[in-house]
């Protein structure tokens, strides 16, 4: 991410095939084949990426991705 410009959601989706966008300005990350989720908030104006959270599948089914 340090080294991209990211401009929409189609740079990230092209750049990172495992992840997708689940509205929001939030998108998910698979990790480690799918046992890892991470989730951001991306603003692109401003080009900031923010951390909502990392855990496993397991934790990440116990929470709303949208509101975290």
């Amino acid at each position: 991410m340090e080294t991209g410009r990211y401009n929409h959601s189609n740079d990230i989706l092209d750049n990172f095939p495992f992840s997708r966008s689940i509205g929001a300005a939030r998108y998910v990350f698979k990790i480690k084949g799918n046992q890892y989720r991470l989730i951001v908030k991306i603003n692109f104006d401003l080009q900031a990426v923010w951390i909502r959270f990392i855990g496993t599948h397991l934790q990440y089914d116990k929470i709303d991705a949208l509101t975290i």
